[in-house]
């Protein structure tokens, strides 16, 4: 049978029979919508209508409400349907940089080091990250290497997200990279250097970017800080 409402009186709502604006579901960015299981599905007088899993998490319901300036009128939905919900977003980073890669990708599971890694998508791959930091209106994006991988995350609201883990091989192109945006030395690894660089947005906006690299355990991290005008 239909579930009317959870414990917390909260209606539900069956997301796979409605169509939900482009405009509405970005009043909350994909990052924080995705990590926090949770859909902006409409918005009407009393305030943003939202679907959660859990309507009784009273800590995302005031997140919401920090984020958008908004009231917020909770409806519970299943965890499945508010997942399947998340394509209606632009195609996340983590399908972009896997569609970029292709095959590359296979070819480097399980080796030591791959057969020329100047042939990495490196500068596709930091537009790439730069792009959807920005539609996510993120503080700040953070390259951090581990032993057999290097994960990225973005700041929103003072809180991390792991957004994509890449292949370690992938972690050294990118800080070069990012050190050449910004004029940094690239022969340099065991002192801290600060940068900036201007980035241009698909839809034109200019992203002004402040750039830290320091040494962490023989590797080195970067943090970017995305400016707003």
């Amino acid at each position: 049978g239909q579930i009317i409402a959870d414990e917390m009186g909260a209606p539900f709502i069956n997301l796979k029979k409605i169509k939900i604006k482009k405009e509405i579901l970005e009043i909350m960015p994909e990052v924080a919508a995705r990590t926090r299981g949770l859909i902006v599905f409409d918005r009407g007088e009393e305030g943003l209508k939202v679907a959660l899993s859990d309507p009784s998490d009273l800590e995302v319901r005031e997140f919401i409400e920090r984020k958008t300036g908004e009231k917020v009128i909770p409806y519970f939905a299943t965890q499945k349907d508010i997942e399947a919900s998340l394509r209606y977003y632009r195609k996340g980073l983590k399908e972009e940089v896997e569609a970029l890669l292709g095959e590359s990708i296979k070819d480097l599971e399980g080796r030591k080091e791959p057969a020329d890694i100047s042939k990495l998508p490196i500068i596709k791959i930091t537009e790439l990250i730069l792009e959807s930091a920005y539609h996510a209106r993120v503080s700040d994006v953070h390259f951090e290497p581990y032993q057999d991988k290097t994960i990225l995350r973005y700041r929103i609201d003072g809180v991390l997200y792991d957004v994509l883990v890449l292949s370690k091989f992938f972690h050294d192109p990118l800080i070069a990279r990012i050190k050449i945006l910004s004029s940094l030395r690239t022969d340099l690894h065991d002192a801290a250097q600060d940068g900036r660089f201007s980035f241009d947005t698909s839809g034109g906006e200019k992203v002004d970017i402040r750039v830290s690299v320091g040494p962490v355990e023989r590797e080195e991290k970067a943090v970017l800080r995305l400016l707003s005008e």
